[in-house]
């Protein structure tokens, strides 16, 4: 009973932990980390993780941001919203396939280019919706994300452009007019310094806590390696020494069967395959061995008799009709059938 109860508890020991929502997440939208992968094949798991979180994250802002959609005044902005949602499931499919930079670049343009979609449609153009420049921040934080700090940068960059080339090119209400002839300095300065502040400085600390997550993960994997080359010489030294105790057991084994002249068969499951070729040599020398044995045991008996016969037949005692047991007899026996003989 204690046994059944110690093999239960066992069992139980052994069972792997119950998946998590987000661990389901992961298999679903991305790809789980091998602990034996390399290097690159970590850091894209780790990217597709990451990004798979974020895809899903901006699609469900989308979702919830679809109330406020439908009271905003420029009604054009549905059309974008739900053109978001399935490039983001697109996006995912992407990652799914090995393809993060893919799937952010995506989503990040995609998200781009509804906001200028938004900004050229609400026409014409007036002082509150100067407000719609600073969502071009999401954006640039959606590229960081998504695809790397230089994409962040470029995406500021694009930002900046189209700030400046909208608030000269586009139709703006008189009120708007008025306000760029008199501080259109002051009016431009506000979103391209935010655009300009957030890509150089964000970008600049996203790639430094980059550069220390890789050094980290390099200086990881270079312990892991170090620590399963340790490990794959104490096993190798563990297989030299297993392989030189069954070397030393079948000379042994052999020194045993010369001195008892006595022959033993050494079973091949109880060795591993390298050394079979060995252990078939030493079973057909065993085999050998057993033959001559028997042929040096009956020689000895052969001469043992003719001494015998012969000092027999000098006493003038040999009896031809006692066999010997031995290859003498076939003489013995045609002594008595030749008339040659005595007896």
């Amino acid at each position: 009973m204690q046994e059944r109860k110690y093999s239960l508890r066992a069992t139980n020991d052994t069972k792997s932990p119950p998946l998590n929502l987000l661990d389901f997440w992961y298999r679903l939208a991305a790809q789980p980390e091998l602990p034996t992968a390399s290097f690159r094949e970590r850091e894209l798991a780790r990217k597709m993780r990451s990004s798979s979180i974020a895809i899903l994250t901006i699609f469900i802002i989308f979702i919830l941001f679809l109330p406020g959609c439908l009271v905003f005044p420029n009604h054009l902005v549905l059309y974008p919203e739900f053109g978001m949602m399935p490039i983001c499931l697109i996006a995912l499919v992407l990652n799914k396939h090995r393809h993060p930079i893919l799937a952010g670049a995506l989503v990040t343009f995609s998200f781009e280019a509804a906001l200028i979609f938004v900004c050229l449609t609400s026409w014409p153009f007036d002082t509150s919706n100067l407000q719609l420049y600073e969502l071009f921040v999401l954006s640039e934080i959606m590229a960081l994300t998504l695809v790397s700090p230089r994409g962040m940068l470029l995406m500021g960059a694009c930002n900046i452009l189209f700030i400046l080339f909208d608030l000269l090119l586009q139709p703006h209400t008189r009120a708007l007019d008025h306000d760029l002839q008199i501080q259109f300095a002051a009016i431009m300065i506000m979103p391209v310094s935010i655009q300009l502040m957030v890509a150089a400085v964000v970008s600049w600390y996203a790639s430094n806590q980059l550069k220390t997550i890789q050094q980290a993960n390099r200086a990881e994997m270079a312990a892991r390696l170090e620590h399963q080359q340790v490990e794959q010489s104490k096993k190798v030294e563990q297989e030299k020494l297993a392989l030189q105790q069954q070397i030393e057991q079948i000379v042994a084994t052999h020194a045993q069967s010369m001195n008892t002249h006595s022959t033993f068969k050494i079973p091949l499951g109880s060795y591993p395959p390298l050394l079979w070729p060995l252990i078939n040599a030493f079973n057909s020398q065993q085999v050998r061995l057993k033959r001559t044995w028997e042929t040096e045991a009956e020689l000895q008996r052969l001469q043992q008799a003719i001494l015998q016969s012969a000092d027999k037949a000098l006493s003038g005692r040999l009896d031809v009709h006692r066999p010997t047991g031995t290859l003498l007899d076939s003489l013995l026996s045609a002594l008595k059938m030749s008339k040659f003989t005595g007896y």
